[in-house]
């Protein structure tokens, strides 16, 4: 029985794959309501009239649907199914389902008395916590003794004397003046040394340093007039040689021979000229590096051109790709859209397929309950249009993906085709003529013709080039020639020029000798200025450090004195100070421990005037508490046949204890319910249960009774089936869920449906499982 209820289903109570469905007919509405457990997390559905009121699937949104829906809850259910025993509970929680039968609403007034209880704890505590620290604080502060006086006048003593102290220091910071004067003295003497060693460079030569300065000078001009001279000297030999080479260069013994072979080359170089008419601006470039250049791209190219896809229209813009690609995008994000859509029309008439159909029992007409068929014919109208719209995005997307494919092979063939202009810049007539006339997108198979006609002109223009080389050359040597008288007038100026030059070489090369000799004399002499002019600045630093090195020991005896004062200072101004802090502190603490004493008197004042023991709620609730015990003491006078009487709590004491008091045959009472008999109990907590109901309005929900009378005796078991009878038929329940082993109980029912899970051991009525099926 505890599987009747539209709260979803635990995983805990069910096998891997396990599943559970239930239908339910509730304030003209049809719910269908199921967990299944195929996955870990489980899948939980909520449809009401063909429409799934939870699509996330989620169990906390189905137990909020039955909250919602049906106003029932996991309180709720325990009450009807008998879980709960109002004898066995504790006076919290009987507190707490009095708080939820009575149709006054305690929960702000309730709320707001736990909130005064928990402050006056609160303040109670925190006053008691203030109590001990200052304890704490005051034996700190008598452990400090008497001293502070004496510690206060030693203090302003020395506080005096540091401020002497500062003012007598120099403020810089002076160190290490010992160890720098003697490295100054070592310094001197190393000086000293070297410059008695260099003795005096310039006697003997010169008789002053100006003297051998002012040789120094005259060297230098005359170095650069013999420089000039051997730089005019050797551009007329250049001259001269360069006329020689170039006689040389012609290769033939005359001038005669030479003009007749520029005849015939000048012929050649004519009809090559001739040749070229395909490609006549062919002659920018160098004719070997063309050909090179040709033969490097030749495959490359072929291939390119003969396999590049037409261009012709330009299809294959980058605008038009660009657009492709987001026309791709847009149409798969409208399939998956699509996809949903027929995935969603197809569960709802999976979900309508399911519904039974209702039937007339006198006309046998059969129907669909709800709006179940508008339902089916809008979800089959919805999957037929959705199922056309993935068809025709699916084709558009097919085209679109073909041509972006085309796109990115006419892209690769493309980039291949820059890579050659970039590779090949010497064929740059071919790329200019491909490029004036769009070859590459028009026409590419027809420009492997022109290239291979460009490829004959690129050989013919490297011959021609070579003839006109060898014409340069001859013309040259002709013109060498007619400057000059003959071979010998030409070497013999060639060899008074190089004889000029080697003088002029040698004589410079001794100046130089002279020049080196005269400036390290010049050297060594400004080296003996500069060591003075260093000694002399070095024993002014010296003097300097002296008058420094008083003044840091002077500072040092003030730091040490200095030092000591200010730690004897400290240790003072430590121990006053934590005086004056703890001091402080207690003061501070007695403030706030009257008020936290105050906060708590106010606080517990307030919360005994709204105790539910014996305050206001207490008021308030007494009057349900014994209106609920004549309901429930009427219910027991209909079985028990003997007075058996719960009285409401609190009357002895005036307290609300949530303790009930029974009064068997009136007798003096038991002090709570739970002292009765098991019998007795039974009796209470079925009677609890059914006023509870009542009180909540849950009598139109099944009457769930599971061995009902077990510790009653057969008069009182016969009172109770009669009593749960008669219940059913004034209409009190409408549905009853009764399980029995005694035919005493069940065989007061006789048109029920029965279900037998096991025969053996029990009775058996002659019809039994006729509305189940047991797999």
């Amino acid at each position: 029985m505890n599987e009747i209820s539209p709260l979803p289903a635990d995983s805990k109570d069910y096998m891997a794959g396990g599943s559970k469905e239930t239908k339910w007919e509730h304030k003209g509405s049809i719910y269908i309501i199921s967990s299944s457990f195929k996955t870990k997390a489980g899948k939980h559905s909520f449809i009401k009239d063909g429409v799934e009121l939870n699509p996330g699937g989620t169990q906390s949104v189905s137990r909020e649907l039955a909250k919602i829906e049906f106003d029932y809850d996991d309180d709720i259910h325990e009450l009807i199914t008998g879980q709960i025993k109002f004898s066995s509970m504790s006076t919290a929680e009987r507190r707490k389902w009095f708080t939820l039968l009575c149709d006054t609403d305690f929960s702000f007034v309730v709320g707001y008395f736990n909130d005064m209880s928990r402050n006056a704890r609160d303040a109670l505590g925190y006053t008691k916590g203030l109590s001990d620290r200052m304890v704490t604080e005051t034996n700190k502060l008598r452990a400090l003794g008497d001293d502070y006086v004496a510690w206060a006048a030693e203090a302003e003593e020395l506080q005096q004397e540091l401020e002497i102290l500062y003012l007598n220091r120099s403020n810089r910071n002076l160190s290490g003046g010992e160890s720098r004067i003697d490295q100054m003295l070592q310094w001197e003497c190393r000086m000293a040394d070297r410059i008695l060693a260099m003795g005096n460079p310039v006697g003997g030569k010169f008789h002053s340093l100006q003297h051998a300065k002012d040789r120094l000078t005259a060297i230098q001009k005359e170095q650069d007039l013999v420089k000039h001279s051997i730089q005019w000297t050797t551009e007329a030999l250049e001259d001269l040689q360069r006329l020689k080479s170039t006689v040389d260069s012609g290769g033939v013994g005359s001038l005669e021979e030479a003009e007749e072979e520029i005849a015939q080359l000048t012929r050649r170089a004519d009809y090559l000229r001739g040749c070229m008419v395909d490609w006549p601006n062919i002659s920018d470039v160098d004719g070997l590096a063309l050909n090179q250049a040709i033969n490097n791209a030749r495959e490359e190219l072929t291939a390119v051109l003969r396999e590049i896809p037409n261009n012709l229209d330009n299809q294959f813009n980058l605008m038009r790709v660009k657009d492709t690609r987001e026309q791709r995008i847009q149409l798969k994000k409208e399939l998956e859209q699509f996809q949903n859509r027929v995935a969603k029309e197809e569960s709802i008439l999976e979900h309508v397929s399911a519904v039974n159909h209702n039937e007339c029992p006198n006309c046998e007409y059969k129907w669909l309950p709800g709006n179940t068929e508008q339902v089916r014919r809008t979800a089959e109208t919805n999957l037929r249009e959705f199922q056309q719209k993935v068809n025709d995005t699916q084709i558009a997307l097919t085209i679109a993906e073909q041509y972006l494919e085309q796109a990115g092979e006419f892209s690769a063939y493309y980039q291949r085709y820059r890579a050659l202009i970039a590779n090949n810049p010497t064929m740059g007539a071919f790329w200019d003529a491909m490029l004036a006339e769009n070859g590459v997108n028009t026409n590419p198979q027809g420009w492997i013709r022109k290239f291979n006609q460009f490829s004959r002109d690129a050989e013919t223009y490297a011959e021609w080039e070579v003839v006109n080389r060898r014409l340069d050359q001859l013309a040259l040597s002709v013109e060498a020639m007619k400057k000059t008288n003959g071979q010998g007038e030409l070497q013999s100026r060639i060899d008074q020029n190089s004889e000029k030059i080697a003088n002029l070489t040698e004589q410079l090369v001794q100046l130089g000798r002279d020049y080196s000799e005269v400036l390290e004399i010049v050297s060594k002499a400004g080296q003996l200025e500069e060591l003075g002019r260093q000694l002399e600045a070095g024993s002014q630093k010296k003097e300097e450090a002296f008058r420094d090195y008083v003044v840091e020991l002077r500072d040092d005896t003030i730091n040490e004195i200095t030092r000591a004062n200010q730690s004897r200072l400290a240790f003072l101004n430590s121990k006053l100070s934590e005086r004056k802090t703890i001091e402080n502190l207690l003061a501070d603490l007695e403030i706030s421990r009257a008020d936290a004493q105050l906060r708590h008197e106010i606080f517990k004042a307030i919360a005994d005037e709204l105790s539910p023991k014996d305050g206001i709620i207490a008021e308030q609730m007494i009057g349900f508490i014994k209106a609920w015990a004549k309901d429930l003491n009427a219910i027991t006078d209909n079985v028990w046949t003997y007075s058996l009487e719960v009285l409401p709590c609190g009357e002895s004491s005036g307290e609300l204890d949530y303790r009930f008091p029974v009064s068997v045959k009136g007798e003096r009472p038991t002090p709570d319910v739970m002292k009765t008999s098991m019998g007795q109990k039974e009796m209470i907590d079925f009677a609890f249960m059914l006023v509870a109901m009542l009180y909540k309005r849950l009598d139109q929900f099944p009457l769930f009774l599971d061995e009902l009378g077990h510790f009653f005796d057969e008069t009182h078991k016969a009172n109770v089936m009669g009593f749960v009878k008669d219940l059913v038929e004034t209409k009190g329940f409408s549905q009853v869920f009764m399980i029995s082993h005694y035919a005493v109980s069940h065989g007061s029912f006789t048109n029920a449906e029965v279900l037998v899970m096991d025969p053996s051991n029990v009775t058996v009525p002659a019809r039994y499982n006729q509305h189940v099926t047991i797999e």
